[in-house]
């Protein structure tokens, strides 16, 4: 089984690792205000490379940012599944929010300057 197809499996596919999934991107679209993330309506989505164009492909200027983003949302969600699966602990999705928020920070403070953009409330 491919990465992508155990991600969709294991986070955004049964109810509660869906809900779980959307929550966090939830949490990180209204942290930004970035309306171009939305879960919600990539919920027909067979892979991680279809959530990706649906979400990120078509968002014009601010796309290096929120792609950036975005990979580190689908890195947190798989850290989180192999976790679970693999280690029976799990994590609540507020503090996987934090590690994503902090994680941004570090970014931007190394120098991401495309991160700084979508980052300007902070």
């Amino acid at each position: 089984m491919t990465p992508a197809r155990s991600l969709r499996r294991a986070v955004l596919v049964t109810p509660a690792g869906r809900r779980f999934s959307i929550r966090i991107w939830l949490m990180v679209r209204d942290w930004l205000g970035l309306a171009e993330l939305n879960p919600s309506s990539s919920q027909d989505t067979n892979s991680v490379r279809e959530l990706w164009n649906s979400n990120i492909l078509g968002v014009g200027t601010r796309r290096k940012a929120i792609a950036s983003i975005a990979m580190l949302v689908i890195w947190e969600l798989w850290n989180e599944r192999n976790a679970r699966v693999f280690r029976n602990i799990s994590t609540m999705s507020l503090i996987i929010f934090y590690k994503i928020k902090n994680e941004t920070r570090n970014w931007t403070l190394t120098g991401a300057k495309h991160m700084s953009s979508i980052m300007q409330g902070e």
